[in-house]
């Protein structure tokens, strides 16, 4: 028959077993609840890296048209409408616009205009030594 001292040894491995049991049921109990939390976070980061890929779309659009826009700007810059310096107009043929009055002119002196010379002087009026 089973001895008296095979039974205590299996009623105190049974305790250990069952404290074992305890703390795993604990152990599982907070598992479940830490797991809970993160799925409710990655829920969230799932919406909310949604949402941030929808405005990182927006905003290259939105670049894409500013970049467009500064490049149609740039087209048509010389010193006349930007603060460029006149030497960087180089090769750049700059039109004057001619007023009506200015249009109906012909080139050239106009007939009622007296015709006037500079009259030569025999003497300086100042010489500058330098």
């Amino acid at each position: 028959m089973i001895s008296e001292k095979y039974i205590q040894e299996l009623n105190r491995k049974l305790d250990e077993i069952n404290v074992k049991v305890g703390t795993l049921e604990s152990d599982l109990k907070k598992i479940r609840e830490e797991n809970s939390v993160l799925k409710k976070e990655n829920t969230r980061l799932k919406k909310e890296n949604l949402q941030l890929k929808k405005n990182n779309k927006q905003l290259r659009k939105d670049n894409i048209e500013l970049k467009e826009e500064i490049r149609r700007l740039k087209k048509g810059t010389d010193s006349s409408n930007n603060s460029k310096p006149p030497c960087s107009d180089m090769g750049k043929k700059k039109r004057v616009k001619k007023t009506k009055n200015e249009q109906l002119k012909k080139i050239g002196g106009q007939k009622w205009h007296k015709v006037q010379y500079l009259k030569f002087r025999k003497e300086a009026d100042h010489i500058s030594r330098s």
